[in-house]
């Protein structure tokens, strides 16, 4: 292969696309496998975050369940593997989804703040979704 298509085959792919979190809880370990979203991903999460708001606008529903709704989503698309037990829609103690969420924004944010995305241009996204994650109005 030369550079030219080594260079479309990051460009197109994204480099370094998939990533591990580890999260503890029920006093161990879990992985959780995730890939960074494309473009077309990003607004079928979009897209799937509103169904969940029953498509009403972002200021029409409260700030907890506009976090529920982005974190619910994003796992849809992204999140590639996962312990069988974690289906976070069904779970009742949100304390888990959350941690696992946290932990894919902080990996995420690591390939902004490393340069290593061409999306760096984008942080509004992460951003927006790390102050849902805190809790804070947006």
């Amino acid at each position: 292969m030369d550079d030219v298509e080594n260079l479309e085959a990051e460009v197109v792919l994204g480099k370094d696309s998939k990533f591990t979190v580890e999260v503890e809880a029920y006093g161990k370990k879990w992985k959780f496998v995730f890939h960074r979203l494309s473009l077309g991903e990003r607004l079928q999460v979009g897209l799937r975050e509103a169904t969940l708001r029953g498509n009403k606008p972002v200021e029409a529903v409260d700030a907890y369940a506009n976090s529920i709704a982005m974190m619910l989503a994003t796992f849809e698309y992204a999140l590639d593997k996962a312990p069988s037990w974690f289906r976070p829609a069904e779970m009742i103690d949100t304390d888990i989804p959350f941690r696992v969420y946290a932990a894919y924004l902080e990996k995420v944010n690591e390939f902004f703040r490393a340069g290593k995305s061409e999306e760096k241009g984008d942080s509004r996204v992460t951003n927006r979704e790390s102050d849902l994650v805190a809790g804070k109005k947006i």
